[in-house]
């Protein structure tokens, strides 16, 4: 019985439009067009996966592992260009749905061989497309509420985009079994692979065994997200104890001032008596010297980075370090607070790490913010001295331990995360972070 074009053009969109959806809605994604181009892209990827079908079975044949290939390439494509996404992350997630998709596929074979013998045999006929339907109503629906609930973007989000590099593997050693197995493991055909039970039968553990591995990927995912959660609260909580502490001396410094002021006023009293001015002007000097300043420093209205940024002018006076904080940004910002501080904590230890490490006396930090067409710019330069290693894909390497700098690279996430840009350059002993976010 020859199958008919029709028959071919249903097979390919059964094939292809399902998985499309699942990949695009079920999953939580960011597009790079509106719903209505959405559309219309996935109208001519399918227009396109259709053509290539019937170009191998009517015109050219091609075997059936390179088409699957070329299909599996053209899908990868098509998600690439529409979809806001890392290219590991990409990679994951096209290889997780079409694992799915290729057990859909061997099961609705091998249920047709059962139920239609004589269609099974002869090759992708409308029998095989509603065994598929039902298959995926069955496998994809209860599919789509699991990744809404467990592979949301609050976890995907918050992973180091390098992460993917290694968690793409899963996806993709499962692929190459299925496709080794399938294609090349025996001499006998692949179609005669899907109708036999038994080997329907191995799929479906492998398929079992992939969801189990997922699973535990994504429990391990959200423990770590927890975790950084945790860090970050706990480094905002070190922030406002080291800020009340500070609070606390200058109580103590004002108390013990007015303690001795009296005594103070005596003496220069005593020079004024006498005339003696030149050594009442040399006395109010250098007590003018001892004295600390006492007000509350305000940088910002926003508390937490006001707060973070208080703490840091005074561990550079400290220090010796000389530093220039000007901000006229909003009281709300994009980030939230954990975000704040995790951010501008980060990348100003590193400033006063690199200028406390100086031999020189020519320490500086500059901290500059405004707000300018919606958007938030923030620059933020320091002096260093030794040498700054990166590599090609401008990460940096620490000066405290080996790897790359977990301060630099936290930044970097957070504002990759709120859709802003990053960047940094090293010129002449100059380290020079620009920030532009945009606002709320």
């Amino acid at each position: 019985m020859p199958i008919t074009i029709a028959e071919e053009i249903l097979n390919a969109l059964v094939d292809y439009v399902p998985y499309v959806l699942f990949i695009l809605f079920a999953i939580p994604s960011k597009y790079k067009c509106s719903r209505y181009y959405l559309f219309l892209m996935i109208a001519i990827s399918s227009a396109l996966q259709v053509g290539i079908v019937l170009f191998s079975h009517f015109t050219y044949p091609i075997p059936v592992h390179a088409l699957s290939l070329t299909i599996t390439l053209c899908s990868f494509v098509f998600y690439i260009i529409t979809v806001k996404i890392n290219f590991f992350h990409a990679i994951f997630r096209l290889l997780l749905v079409n694992n799915i998709a290729n057990f859909i596929s061997v099961a609705a074979k091998c249920i047709e061989g059962q139920l239609f013998p004589v269609n099974a045999s002869v090759g992708y006929c409308w029998s095989y497309s509603l065994c598929m339907i039902i298959l995926q109503i069955i496998l994809l629906i209860p599919f789509t509420f699991v990744f809404n609930k467990f592979y949301s973007e609050e976890i995907t989000d918050g992973i180091d985009p390098t992460v993917w590099r290694y968690l793409c593997l899963i996806p993709v050693i499962f692929y190459v079994m299925w496709f080794y197995v399938f294609y090349y493991v025996s001499d006998v055909s692949s179609l005669e692979m899907a109708l036999n039970p038994l080997h329907t039968l191995f799929q479906l553990f492998l398929f079992l065994g992939q969801l189990l591995i997922y699973s535990c990927v994504i429990k391990l995912v959200t423990a770590y997200n927890h975790i950084i959660s945790l860090e970050q609260e706990n480094h905002m909580l070190n922030l406002e104890t080291l800020q009340v502490k500070n609070i606390q001396d200058h109580i103590n410094e004002v108390r013990i001032m007015r303690h001795d002021l009296r005594h103070h006023f005596m003496v220069m009293c005593g020079y004024a008596d006498k005339k003696e001015y030149d050594k009442l002007a040399d006395y109010l000097h250098q007590y003018s010297k001892k004295m600390t300043d006492t007000a509350a420093l305000s940088y910002c209205n926003h508390p937490t980075l006001n707060m973070i940024l208080t703490y840091y002018s005074q561990l550079c006076q400290t220090r010796n370090i000389s530093i220039d904080i000007k901000l006229n940004i909003p009281q709300d910002l994009t980030l939230s607070d954990n975000e704040v501080a995790v951010l501008f904590g980060n990348l100003l230890e590193n400033a006063c790490d690199a200028c406390t490490a100086q031999t020189n006396n020519d320490k500086k930090i500059v901290l500059r913010g405004q707000q300018k067409h919606q958007q938030l710019i923030f620059t933020l330069d320091n002096t260093f001295e030794n040498n700054i290693s990166q590599n090609a894909d401008q990460r940096f390497f620490s000066t405290k331990h080996s790897g790359y700098g977990f301060g630099i690279e936290s930044a970097r996430n957070i504002v990759t995360k709120h859709g802003g840009f990053i960047d940094f350059n090293v010129n002449d002993h100059l380290f020079c972070v620009s920030i532009m976010l945009p606002k709320l």
